[in-house]
């Protein structure tokens, strides 16, 4: 069956060029929300079960995206007033989460462009799939063709939720008693061996915690500790770009 197709931002400065992204909701059940840090212009937040968004923005932009699951408004009158959601909820009780950060857990797809001398590469944007703090739907990024560099998928095709230790188990579930959320020992704990503060900062002095080891057994291709290995992120300049969630393959 075909997808139904929506537009959902526009959001280009003169000056530049535009990048789409294409987000491929194939999770089953009630529509995801996005999220965007920081704000992208972003016209709706729905992700139909079953759609493909595509948002226009301007090719400076980086940053991530979130997608909140299990959401409902809790006003009387029927609108969409005390907009929550389970996971990825971003505190603002409306369906604009733009510029705001999820609390976790909470799959991000992040892009940025790496540096050079402190200036902007055009040729070196990053993405990856970050499970630093959690996870809560399956993810993958792929760029679309025509970019130059490692342009390859990445991301977190797994559902971590079916393996996720029962401590770090979100404690609330959805209507069949099924886990919907897995916090990172960081988040869960706030222990600094975990988190790689204190004594335990930087790459030398941390080492990735047994939830970290776990998401990345699960899902080699995603960014599951702060100091992850490289691999896990790839640089592709000129492309657009594919986010698939919970891919059927």
């Amino acid at each position: 069956m075909a997808k139904l197709l929506y537009i959902v931002a526009a959001c280009v400065s003169g000056a530049n060029s535009i990048r789409r992204y294409f987000i491929d909701n194939e999770c089953p059940g009630d529509s995801l929300w996005l999220g965007s840090v920081p704000a992208i212009g972003l016209l709706d937040f729905e992700l139909p079960t079953g759609t493909l968004t595509i948002i226009n923005a301007d090719d400076h932009w980086r940053g991530r995206f979130y997608f909140r699951m299990h959401c409902a408004a809790h006003d009387r009158s029927g609108g969409f007033a005390n907009f929550t959601c389970l996971t990825g909820d971003c505190r603002s009780n409306v369906m604009s989460c733009e510029g705001r950060d999820p609390v976790p857990p909470a799959t991000a797809v992040v892009f940025e462009y790496q540096t050079n001398t402190g200036n902007i590469d055009p040729n070196n944007y990053s993405y990856y799939v970050d499970l630093v703090h959690g996870f809560n739907v399956p993810a993958v990024v792929a760029p679309l063709s025509g970019g130059q560099g490692q342009c390859q998928l990445a991301g977190c095709p797994a559902d971590i939720n079916k393996s996720c230790p029962t401590e770090l188990q979100l404690q609330v579930k959805d209507a069949s008693g099924a886990t919907i959320g897995c916090n990172s020992t960081c988040d869960a704990t706030q222990d600094p061996a975990a988190c790689c503060e204190g004594q335990f900062a930087g790459r030398d002095a941390c080492r990735p915690s047994a939830q970290a080891n776990l998401f990345k057994g699960a899902c080699p291709l995603a960014h599951t500790w702060k100091y992850d290995d490289d691999r896990a992120i790839y640089s592709c300049a000129g492309a657009d770009f594919n986010i698939t969630l919970c891919p059927s393959s």
